[in-house]
């Protein structure tokens, strides 16, 4: 291997490294948001269900402390859902599922660029030309992805250093794999 492969080889998996990570941020992004949008859901329920309660106790054994108390849980569930229509956690959830699914293309795109390029008889310029169109696509995504968080990175971090997300064993591939596949 000469030179020029080495350098062109090292360029690759470097966009590489990057692609995988910041493909598992978006997961991780994914996650925070979709977690999150669940809460919500059930932070709505919860008051809903307080209010609904309140009102009817109170209706059932006239009380009027039950009517100011259910007028102070609707006031919460009514600012509540004013936020929930300001914020979108499933939407950002899907809009992070897209970045990561569409880097995930590009991922896989690049480790058989690699291996292209490992060849003995590898056109260079034509890998080359091949990385820069992976590499505007990939530009092409991120400037229309939503901006992952550090805590997502923090955790794709973890989750790639420490869990071995992305790692897969021989005999992990294997069992993957039909018999005459197998090595």
């Amino acid at each position: 291997m000469d030179e020029e492969q080495q350098r062109l080889i090292s360029t690759i998996r470097q966009v590489y490294g990057g692609i995988v990570w910041t493909h598992k941020t978006h997961e991780k992004d994914r996650e925070i948001f979709a977690q999150r949008a669940t809460r919500d859901k059930w932070i709505n329920v919860i008051l809903i269900t307080s209010t609904t309660i309140v009102l009817v106790l109170s209706i059932v054994l006239d009380k009027d402390w039950g009517t100011a108390i259910g007028t102070f849980f609707a006031c919460i569930s009514t600012l509540f859902a004013a936020y929930s229509l300001s914020f979108s956690p499933e939407r950002e959830a899907q809009h992070h599922r897209e970045a990561a699914k569409a880097l995930y293309n590009e991922r896989q795109c690049l480790l058989l660029l690699i291996e292209r390029s490992m060849a003995s008889d590898a056109d260079l310029a034509d890998i080359r030309k091949e990385l820069e169109n992976i590499t505007d696509r990939v530009n092409q995504i991120n400037s229309i992805a939503p901006d992952t968080s550090s805590k997502a990175y923090q955790i794709a971090t973890k989750a790639l250093n420490v869990n071995e997300e992305l790692t897969f064993s021989e005999k992990e591939i294997d069992n993957l794999l039909p018999p005459e596949l197998r090595t």
